[in-house]
């Protein structure tokens, strides 16, 4: 990348080019590019190239160049480029002097640092017989050559990622590829379902990795539960067969009527009106009410003795039957509160009770 004083010299150039130069800018971070020169220039987004793409180039330069090859070499190239045809040719630069002039898949994974796809084959297969002792054998091969087990779950899921597009669609597995058949293999005798679980049980047994004591523990772990929570039976259409019919549909419990809700002042006018029309009983009741009323509106006070009124054996009230009656047998009136009072109205009908006697007294005489 160049500098900013390089950039401003080459703008004048930019600005006004002469007619036989044409510029090709190429770079991976056109974020770094000025923009007095990006708005000079256009702009063309390469894509990704595909590994079978980058193949089939570095095959055309190698046989150019006489170099030995094998198919299981460039493949690993073409994955460790990621897209970049760049990057594999500085890759296959490197891969060439570290084989002494020619390309040996072994040559290359010891180079690149990843794991021999050939023994993820192999721990896959293990786990799919549900073989836990081949499968730790194979993990322990794996850790005598000191490998990152991570870029073995990465691998053990990108096998897993093939069998599970074959399965899908079946015939798009590239034919090329190295272990083609032992893929095709795979795929049938990994169910759906299996290979599915198994793939997502590598993806978070990386994510959980850090979290092991040690990665030797984590990625035996991870065999261990693919292997453990396999589904034991798959219920498919085939083996339930066609033609039976569904099972019937549960009935569905009876639906409660649902009540209508009161309005609330409905509630209290309903009320009212029992209360009109409902008879007033005896002139005691009245006083009763009364006075329960006063004490409970009463507020709270320390309890005293009872209250009793009795009218004066002497008086002509018993004799009368008139307003006597409302007096007749004695009111105890409980202490709630205050001591018991009476309503003024009661007060008043006691009073003109006894002026009555007093009259009917001097009558008499």
């Amino acid at each position: 990348m160049l500098s900013n004083h390089s950039f401003n010299a080459l703008l004048k150039t930019l600005e006004e080019p002469p007619s036989h130069v044409k510029f090709l800018l190429a770079t991976t971070d056109p974020q770094k590019l000025p923009a007095t020169v990006l708005s000079r220039c256009l702009q063309f987004n390469l894509k990704n190239m595909v590994p079978a793409q980058i193949i089939e180039h570095l095959q055309h330069i190698l046989s150019e160049e006489s170099v030995g090859f094998d198919d299981e070499s460039l493949a690993l190239l073409a994955r460790g480029a990621e897209g970049s045809m760049r990057d594999a040719l500085s890759l296959t630069d490197q891969a060439i002097a570290h084989g002494s002039g020619k390309l040996a898949a072994d040559e290359v994974r010891a180079m690149l640092g990843t794991v021999s796809r050939t023994k993820v084959l192999d721990l896959l297969a293990a786990i799919a017989d549900n073989d836990a002792k081949q499968a730790l054998a194979v993990v322990d091969d794996l850790a005598t050559h000191s490998p990152d087990y991570s870029g073995a779950l990465d691998e053990l899921s990108s096998v897993l990622h093939q069998v599970a597009i074959e399965q899908a669609v079946p015939g798009s597995l590239d034919e090329s590829l190295p272990e083609f058949a032992r893929l095709q293999s795979l795929s049938k005798s990994l169910t759906t379902d299996d290979a599915q679980l198994m793939w997502q049980m590598a993806v978070a047994s990386k994510r959980d990795l850090v979290l092991a004591s040690d990665p030797r523990s984590g990625l035996d772990m991870a065999v261990l539960r693919m292997i453990a929570f396999r589904p034991a039976v798959v219920i498919s259409e085939s083996a339930v067969g066609l033609s039976e019919a569904p099972p019937a549909k549960k009935s569905e419990p009876p639906v409660m009527p649902v009540e209508t809700p009161v309005n609330p002042q409905q509630k209290a006018s309903s009320s009212d009106s029992k209360a009109r029309n409902t008879p007033a009983n005896t002139t005691s009741d009245r006083v009763g009410t009364r006075t329960a009323a006063g004490a409970a509106a009463t507020p709270a006070e320390p309890k005293h003795d009872d209250v009793a009124v009795k009218p004066d054996d002497s008086s002509p009230e018993h004799t009368t039957g008139t307003a006597g009656e409302a007096v007749e047998n004695e009111v105890t009136l409980a202490g709630v509160g205050n001591p018991a009072t009476i309503t003024s109205e009661t007060a008043n009908e006691t009073s003109e009770t006894k002026e009555a006697a007093k009259y009917s007294q001097a009558a008499q005489v």
